[in-house]
């Protein structure tokens, strides 16, 4: 995790992104249980920079703060 961040976020403990979404999810929570995964896969690669990741996955920067504030 990059330094710069705040030391609740630094000591905060990772969320579990599994992938496979849960049995009984509709079709919606599945795509975005599948979108938070990618996006958060593309986070941690990029160091967390959110304009590398929008970048990477094809979509605008305010398309992904967006998506990440879901």
């Amino acid at each position: 995790m990059p330094r710069h961040f705040p030391t609740a976020i630094q000591e905060a403990p990772s969320p579990v992104f599994d992938d496979e979404p849960m049995l009984g999810d509709s079709l919606h929570q599945q795509c975005d249980h599948a979108e938070r995964n990618v996006i958060h896969r593309t986070l941690v690669n990029s160091g967390f920079n959110r304009t590398r990741t929008a970048d990477a996955l094809g979509i605008s920067h305010v398309t992904l703060y967006k998506k990440m504030k879901k």
